[in-house]
């Protein structure tokens, strides 16, 4: 049955709500549970999503940005170490 249910949300033809009626499911409300878990769903998607990707982004800066100090550092090194010499 959970897969007839799929099948029938995922199409796009108008079925009958016999079958929804069957099973106690309101699909006519724009209130119904289906309805509100899809919203939901997809709130949870964006904020995830967004505080990966935002993760993700601070961590390259992270990186980058001691990447190019320590870079920075080797070479004043070197020249230090050069005019020692």
């Amino acid at each position: 049955t959970d897969t007839e249910i799929l099948q029938i949300l995922n199409s796009n033809e108008n079925n009958s709500n016999e079958f929804f009626d069957k099973y106690g499911i309101d699909i006519k409300n724009n209130n119904s549970a289906l309805l509100v878990n899809e919203k939901s769903f997809h709130t949870f998607l964006i904020f995830n999503l967004s505080f990966l990707l935002i993760t993700v982004i601070c961590l390259l800066i992270i990186f980058i940005s001691l990447g190019v100090i320590f870079y920075c550092y080797g070479l004043i090194f070197l020249r230090k170490k050069d005019t020692k010499a």
